[in-house]
């Protein structure tokens, strides 16, 4: 039984004529980017650089965070305990192994840019990304002891309760990982250039190259917590039976 996880799955991204959209999921839901974005264009004035006012393209960077939970039962620890483990979140560990979890964190990040037309006279099909819309979703799932304030052992109740509140503050940890790869998204597609016809593709690529990133720096965060133990994540239920 482990404490907690980060969950890891993927969508295609979406492309449409005359702008650039795309998502990337990890966990549960399928993300997706389906929001018409702005194509600005300038008219060039021979052998000048023109560009499109600021205000034709903005930005927006976002966190949204939700919370659901599971619950479990009994007024004993050996009832409690049966309850727990058979209402585990069931997922593969990140080796492929199917595991229990007491607690999950799904994620997935939307993206959109607004691409501007550079009017280059040179290089008349140069683009670039003037601004960006990027939502950072993040679902928690936590337990609730149904029958916290029944339980015969009430400092085994209390226990529980702060288990809780670390499992939880473990999993906010997950979710600022994946704010910050949504920062580091709308940070790097700002301002990025090349052909309008392959844009699209070379968006693609940079958030792709940040979402593995990401990835890696869920896994190192569970890796260097041991999942929570270190944080001082100990299940009660078990803590006077080892």
């Amino acid at each position: 039984m482990l404490h907690t996880r980060s969950l890891s799955r993927r969508s295609t991204a979406l492309s449409f004529p005359r702008m650039m959209a795309g998502t990337l999921c990890l966990g549960g839901s399928i993300g997706y980017a389906t929001t018409h974005v702005l194509m600005a264009e300038t008219t060039p004035q021979p052998g000048s650089l023109t560009r499109v006012p600021p205000m034709s393209c903005s930005s927006r960077l976002e966190l949204k965070e939700t919370q659901r939970f599971y619950t479990f039962q009994g007024t004993t620890r050996p009832q409690a305990l049966t309850s727990l483990r058979a209402n585990l979140l069931r997922s593969k560990d990140y080796e492929g192994n199917l595991k229990g979890f007491t607690g999950q964190t799904d994620w997935h990040i939307e993206w959109q840019v607004c691409q501007e037309s550079q009017g280059l006279t040179t290089y008349p099909n140069t683009c670039r990304v003037g601004g960006t819309n990027v939502v950072a979703y993040v679902a928690y799932t936590l337990p609730i002891w149904k029958d916290v304030a029944q339980a015969e052992d009430q400092q085994l109740a209390g226990a529980w309760m702060r288990y809780a509140d670390l499992l939880a503050e473990h999993e906010r940890g997950h979710g600022r990982i994946a704010f910050q790869t949504a920062t580091a998204i709308q940070q790097q597609l700002l301002g990025l250039e090349g052909p309008c016809g392959t844009l699209t593709e070379a968006a693609q690529t940079l958030v792709d190259r940040l979402m593995e990133e990401g990835e890696r720096l869920q896994r190192a965060y569970d890796q260097h917590t041991q999942h929570g133990t270190n944080q001082g994540l100990v299940l009660p239920f078990l803590a006077n039976n080892r």
